[in-house]
């Protein structure tokens, strides 16, 4: 009787291919910071725990043969932690009315998902106008200003950022192809989160990170220096759109996707485009 691990391994290896690809390739499941297949079925890799000749052969090809899959992601439970993170970021930025030292010395990346403990101590540990500002603006209750009302969102860079900070250096090797689907506007000036892929891109040259930006919901979203003398969202049903406001808004992404390589991208690895 002719065993599995007789055939050749040119053999093994296209049952292999068969066997873990899936359409769609992997999409990761925030809440559980787990990954499943794209049609939402749950990942069924047991072969490779049958033997020590199965986990040898697979090492890596999950990873390697399916494209990794990021959209934002918005969770009830994590809408006030992100949109106060959200507010943090603006303030400090604004050095001219706040102190650049208002964060301390725990300030985050722009694309760092927070959790509430940390956020809690960042605001407790930051001067007064830090907690004024973020206090006085998340309670502001002025219709199209209701900051706190928001979905707030993480963007598909941070969440997949997060994700690859969670994986072994040899998991990380592994990976192929990443595609960030940024399919809403998220906190944390979401156009210059690329910039956290660039250690990934350059411990990793085969990897390729493709991110598709909505233009609708995302780009023409983008509040980067409107945030404070505009509304956060329309008061009224027909509220407009600026044609100066549409240009700069543009602008920003353009900018922060030709910033890439100027701030370390090796060449080929990313490609921005909207949709």
């Amino acid at each position: 009787m002719v065993h599995f691990f007789d055939f050749p391994r040119e053999v093994r290896n296209f049952v292999y291919d068969h066997y873990v690809t899936i359409k769609g390739g992997y999409i990761l499941d925030f809440a559980s910071d787990t990954n499943r297949g794209a049609g939402n079925e749950p990942l069924d890799l047991a072969f490779i725990h049958t033997c020590k000749k199965a986990a040898s052969d697979l090492d890596g090809l999950p990873l390697a043969l399916n494209a990794l899959t990021f959209s934002t992601v918005y969770l009830e439970e994590h809408r006030s932690t992100a949109g106060r993170f959200n507010l943090m970021e603006l303030l400090s930025g604004l050095q001219v009315l706040y102190r650049p030292r208002g964060f301390g010395q725990s300030r985050p990346n722009p694309w760092a998902v927070s959790s509430r403990e940390w956020l809690e101590a960042a605001i407790s540990n930051s001067d007064r106008w830090f907690k004024s500002g973020i206090n006085s603006r998340w309670s502001f209750d002025r219709p199209g200003y209701q900051i706190s009302k928001i979905k707030h969102r993480y963007s598909a860079a941070a969440v997949a950022i997060r994700f690859l900070e969670s994986l072994s250096h040899g998991a990380r090797m592994e990976i192929r192809r990443i595609v960030l689907n940024e399919d809403w506007k998220a906190v944390g000036y979401a156009e210059c989160h690329g910039v956290g892929l660039i250690p990934y891109c350059l411990e990793n040259p085969l990897l390729f990170v493709d991110r598709r930006v909505d233009i609708w919901r995302t780009v023409f979203q983008t509040t980067t220096i409107f945030e404070f003398k505009d509304p956060v969202m329309p008061p009224k049903d027909d509220d407009p759109l600026p044609a100066h406001q549409i240009s700069y808004r543009a602008a920003v992404w353009i900018a922060e996707a030709v910033e890439l390589a100027y701030a370390g991208m090796p060449r080929g690895c990313l490609r921005v485009r909207c949709s």
